[in-house]
């Protein structure tokens, strides 16, 4: 099998960027002038985020809530049925005359019980949308045109968002006609590296899931649901002894997405905390390619084994580097540039500890130069220009090298820009 890079098949905007674009609908569809809505209600048709399954879709409406501190109601239609969409039956009077009422739809209601906690204001996220079944789908239509079902409407101040998979990736996900298609706001998204990276930052996921994937960023969505025959690759299982033999067929789709490296993160974290054994089984729980979960896994088993935050510190302050360096010289180049990025990381943290202190640039500095003396000691030349490539990009570090000499530093910038030790370009 070979993998492919999946970040940026068929058309689609990346979703960070599909998070701006919903919350501009949101604040402008609630936007109020002279103490109403200035877009009717007629004319707010819901944002339709439509894309492959775990990439983060069903998430933006609900952190955009929150960031606008306004209320947030999520229904999943592939489990909604007529009863649940039309409310109960229930006996009541008009007249004298005993008439049969319904109970407002569980939708409304939701949204109702959300207003009584104060949230005149608010999104309704309706999952799955593409997914509801022929039963449900003519009140559907009903509610996207008028906002309502029955007697019960929608308050004017909760806008419906839309959330969809295309068919390829489920199989019961319908294609819609003009009818509903015209009442909506399709946005198309794709996957992309740099907002899980943005997001893994902010939710403090597992710092070598986020090391794997800033060097294997293809590696962050894949999903193959053909059946073939796949040939596995001897050197690549060695040691991972449940993969796929020669001429195996698959019966499951491949299936690796955003939401699956979250929850591993999770998973790994626990499992280290309570000494837990991690091994490819665990990885492909969730990582359902047996490639990237052996890739992965072989590259938690260096990072995990060959160093950890106690060497980090050791390293940095220069103490057994040949013994290190020794260590890590077998490995393979993404994890030496995985190093470097993790031994950059720990030192802009000791830099914001030790910023304000006396002689905590000096102590910075050293750092930066015993980093340089291990990474010189690597077989890899090029990878003292990738440190002094990490460095330059951290704006911590540049200014500290600013205020104190820094001979290492100053001889890679020598050679970097043709320099002579007289100053003269060559």
């Amino acid at each position: 099998m070979t993998k492919k890079n999946n970040l940026r098949v068929g058309l689609g905007i990346p979703i960070g960027k599909a998070k701006k674009r919903i919350r501009r609908i949101i604040e402008t569809y609630l936007m109020e002038e002279n103490g109403k809505l200035a877009v009717p209600v007629i004319y707010r048709r819901p944002p339709y985020l439509f894309g492959p399954p775990g990439i983060g879709k069903s998430a933006l409406p609900k952190e955009i809530a929150e960031e606008l501190g306004i209320g947030y109601v999520t229904f999943s239609l592939t489990h909604q049925v007529k009863s649940s969409m039309q409310g109960l039956p229930t006996i009541g009077e008009l007249n004298g005359k005993k008439i049969t009422e319904f109970t407002a739809p569980d939708i409304i209601a939701e949204v109702l019980k959300a207003e009584q906690k104060g949230f005149s204001k608010g999104i309704l996220l309706l999952d799955e949308f593409n997914c509801a079944s022929e039963a449900i789908m003519p009140m559907m239509l009903e509610f996207l045109i008028t906002r309502s079902i029955g007697a019960y409407t929608l308050p004017d101040g909760w806008i419906i968002v839309l959330c969809g998979n295309p068919s390829e990736y489920n199989r019961s996900a319908r294609s819609f006609d003009a009818a509903i298609m015209d009442r909506v706001r399709k946005i198309d998204v794709i996957a992309e590296y740099e907002d899980f990276a943005e997001y893994a930052a902010e939710n403090d996921i597992h710092p070598l899931i986020c090391d794997y994937l800033k060097h294997n960023p293809s590696d962050l969505y894949y999903i193959n649901n053909s059946d073939h025959s796949q040939k596995t690759d001897s050197k690549r299982t060695s040691g991972t002894n449940n993969l796929h033999t020669e001429g195996q067929k698959r019966s499951e789709p491949e299936v690796v997405t955003p939401r699956g490296w979250e929850s591993l993160s999770w998973t790994l974290k626990s499992y280290e905390d309570l000494g837990f054994e991690i091994d490819v089984d665990l990885i492909r729980e969730f990582i359902k390619s047996d490639e990237i979960a052996a890739d992965f896994y072989t590259f938690y088993q260096i990072s995990t084994q060959l160093f950890d935050g106690k060497d980090m510190e050791k390293i940095l302050k220069g103490k057994n580097l040949e013994e290190y360096a020794s260590k890590a010289g077998s490995a393979k180049l993404a994890f030496k540039l995985s190093l470097i990025d993790l031994l950059v990381e720990v030192i802009e943290s000791k830099q914001r500890q030790l910023n304000e202190k006396p002689d905590g640039k000096e102590a910075i500095s050293e750092m930066i130069s015993n980093a340089f003396r291990f990474v010189v000691l690597l077989p890899e030349k090029s990878l003292v220009d990738s440190l002094f490539a990490r460095i330059n990009r951290s704006a911590g570090l540049t200014e500290v090298l600013m205020n104190v000499k820094n001979e290492e530093y100053l001889n890679i910038c020598k050679k970097a820009y043709c320099i002579d030790d007289e100053n003269k370009t060559a």
